[in-house]
């Protein structure tokens, strides 16, 4: 194994009670070592022991490790300090230097410093992050949700985005069955907050070609046209006649008995023209 020994570099004062640099992890009995950076390394070696001794080490093999071995077969030094900026790419270099990766000799997961690239976690692991992660609320101030909020304005990673045949028909299989939304009602409360949002807003005239586009060719069923009228209509299929005796043009206006019956005027004219469905 290549030999490095611990720099000191002039950018930092290794006196100070905060360093920020490079460290190593060295198991004794089988030499072999992990890489890692910290802002603050006494702050990272002490968190370190707290997560061996609890046995919740992310590292499972360091965790096996110590296990076997224990407290006094590890040794904890660093290699360089460096300011802070700099962690990442010095880190990286005693990773590959060093061959921290290679388990023979190290005990490094990722291949690259500072993230999870290259690592492939076992269905056990899977399995385990699954379960920590179930049921746990949104733990988040209302500062930091506004705050990714602004950081995500403007995002567009998926915009234009066109799923294969194959995905579709994935996606499309592991939603069978699921009814996510299925008897949900909403709040008063919300409801007056979705109406408010919607006020005002205008849509642009490529929003609604695009709409008419999506909708051009489509024919609903006689089934689903019954179901719409039920849903969406506030008259009663017996007032349809007493509707159209109350119409007469240039006296009594189609949004005068819309008002009377709380429904909109185009609703009043289908059912004058005959076109309203009748149950």
């Amino acid at each position: 194994m290549p030999t490095v020994q611990p720099i000191v570099s002039n950018e930092r004062e290794p006196k100070r009670r905060r360093q920020s640099g490079i460290y190593k992890i060295l198991c004794k009995p089988t030499g072999k070592i992990y890489i890692g950076s910290a802002v603050w390394l006494a702050k990272r070696k002490r968190h370190h022991r707290e997560a061996f001794l609890a046995g919740t080490h992310y590292n499972s093999y360091l965790q096996k490790a110590w296990n076997k071995y224990g407290a006094d077969a590890f040794e904890f030094s660093v290699l360089e300090y460096c300011e802070k900026e700099k962690l990442i790419d010095r880190e990286q270099y005693f990773i590959d230097t060093l061959n921290a990766t290679d388990h023979r000799l190290g005990f490094n997961l990722q291949p690259k410093a500072g993230s999870n690239l290259g690592i492939v976690f076992g269905i056990k692991a899977r399995e385990n992050m699954s379960a920590a992660g179930k049921g746990k609320l949104c733990t988040l101030s209302p500062l930091q949700i506004e705050e990714l909020r602004e950081r995500m304005k403007g995002n567009s990673f998926r915009l234009g985005i066109k799923h294969t045949l194959e995905t579709r028909k994935r996606l499309k299989k592991s939603r069978e069955g699921k009814t996510p939304a299925l008897g949900m009602r909403h709040t008063e409360e919300v409801k007056k907050k979705m109406s408010e949002s919607r006020k005002g807003r205008t849509l642009t005239k490529e929003h609604r070609k695009k709409i008419a586009l999506a909708h051009t060719g489509k024919k609903q069923t006689r089934a689903h046209r019954i179901n719409l009228a039920i849903v969406q209509s506030k008259i009663k299929p017996d007032q349809f006649e007493k509707i159209k005796a109350e119409y007469i043009p240039g006296v009594v206006t189609l949004s005068e008995i819309a008002a009377r019956y709380g429904c909109c005027t185009q609703s009043i004219c289908n059912i004058i023209n005959g076109k309203r469905m009748v149950i």
